[in-house]
């Protein structure tokens, strides 16, 4: 739909980058790939695992999405990063169509404080799986702030149900008090290279 705007827009072909072909082409699988999923529901599993077992299998769960996030961060190669991606793309389906998935969404519902538990370890986990790569650990620190900024508003507008933006006021004298208290050469208070404890 963008391809056919930009050519009917600025008047054809060759108004189009030449690494068009990529988004293009990514598209293409997706809406192909999309049409191709099953459209029955999936299968259910009947399985009696005891509760430490399932605790056990949603640990597994998020301690896997934790290396395979810092796996897929520390490639250099896009290659490496889309066949993985495809790879992970088909054991999902795999994992569907077994009913893994729904057996899986079922526990993380049953031991919800568990798996909230299980992510906040596996948060705290991830600067320990990057090698001191200062891009990934700034982007992780801004989904950090985001997440807690939209929490946020979701408990004060969605929950408590009042338009009050009072809470972003917190969020920056943090950031303000934060970033005077660093290293950074835009700080205005004198305590650069001395500790104040």
């Amino acid at each position: 739909m963008m391809l056919a705007s930009i050519v009917i827009q600025l008047g054809g072909l060759v108004n189009l980058e030449p690494g068009i072909a990529v988004p293009a082409v990514g598209s293409l699988l997706m809406l192909v790939a999309s049409r191709a999923l099953p459209s029955e529901p999936p299968a259910k599993l009947n399985w009696n695992v005891p509760g430490w077992a399932q605790i056990l299998m949603i640990a597994a769960a998020l301690a896997l999405a934790l290396f395979a996030g810092a796996y897929l961060l520390n490639q250099d190669d896009g290659w490496v990063f889309v066949g993985f991606m495809v790879f992970v793309t088909g054991l999902v389906l795999i994992c569907r169509a077994f009913g893994l998935l729904g057996f899986l969404n079922h526990a993380f519902v049953d031991y919800r404080r568990v798996t909230l538990l299980a992510a906040v370890v596996a948060a705290f986990a991830f600067p320990f799986t990057q090698n001191g790569s200062d891009a990934n650990m700034s982007i992780a620190t801004q989904v950090l702030i985001f997440a807690a900024t939209a929490i946020g508003l979701n408990i004060v507008v969605g929950l408590a149900g009042l338009l009050d933006l009072g809470y972003i006021a917190f969020l920056g004298s943090g950031a303000y008090v934060g970033a005077m208290f660093s290293n950074s050469a835009f700080a205005t208070i004198g305590c650069t290279r001395r500790s104040w404890w």
